[in-house]
């Protein structure tokens, strides 16, 4: 799971990049599913290919392109996509529902992907499956205030999309963004419920952590280590 910033300012030519070594993964029976961050479409003066010291603007990938070109990463024919956004939903273990949330470039989300979201989880729990989600904005502050001195650090409206999550029995999600590692639970307002936010730092920010996630045989168990 790649919870997006997979380039620095969305240029085709990195995502082309990117899924070369996806594809490299894929050979080899390892599935990857991805979602996009705020870096990886739409228009950026800061998309730029290099010759030496001098720079040329390059092309950026937009939504559609991106869904055409990660197919085989979340945006393919088994994937079920929201009309409005980049957002999915998909099965790829049997019992088990990833849905890939898509928070924008300005880490907002409209009611109507909100409420597809909460649909999609609610049918697949009724059916007595498991769900998880990722999104590229964590759902939970992690870092004490950090949400007022950097206004776009978690997804806008957080309290109120944390607990629709919750009460749609969501109990994690895979998180990144702000280039920290942290684990946070919250409760709905009876704390009958809780979410985990598991946010992961960046690849290219030491020490370079990342998650290794592992699922009892029967879903009802997750646990989780970390290594850099």
């Amino acid at each position: 799971l790649i919870t997006g910033d997979l380039t620095k300012d969305g240029e085709k030519l990195s995502h082309t990049y990117v899924i070369s070594k996806l594809d490299e993964l894929r050979e080899v029976g390892i599935q990857t599913l991805v979602i996009p961050g705020n870096h990886d479409r739409g228009a950026n003066a800061d998309a730029v290919v290099y010759d030496g010291a001098t720079t040329s603007p390059v092309d950026v990938a937009t939504n559609g392109w991106f869904a055409t070109q990660y197919a085989n990463y979340g945006y393919g024919s088994t994937s079920e996509r929201e009309s409005t956004s980049l957002t999915y939903a998909c099965e790829p273990i049997e019992g088990l529902v990833v849905i890939g949330i898509d928070s924008g470039t300005d880490g907002m989300l409209s009611s109507a992907t909100l409420n597809w979201i909460v649909g999609k989880a609610s049918v697949a729990q009724e059916s007595g499956k498991r769900v998880i989600a990722m999104m590229h904005h964590p759902l939970i502050p992690h870092v004490t205030n950090a949400e007022s001195l950097v206004p776009t650090y978690v997804i806008s409206n957080h309290d109120h999309i944390r607990k629709a999550l919750i009460d749609a029995g969501i109990k994690v999600i895979f998180t990144g963004h702000f280039h920290t590692s942290d684990i946070a639970k919250d409760f709905n307002d009876e704390l009958t419920a809780e979410i985990y936010d598991v946010n992961t730092g960046s690849l290219i920010s030491y020490p370079c952590d990342y998650r290794e996630v592992t699922i009892s045989g029967d879903l009802s168990e997750l646990s989780l280590t970390t290594g850099h």
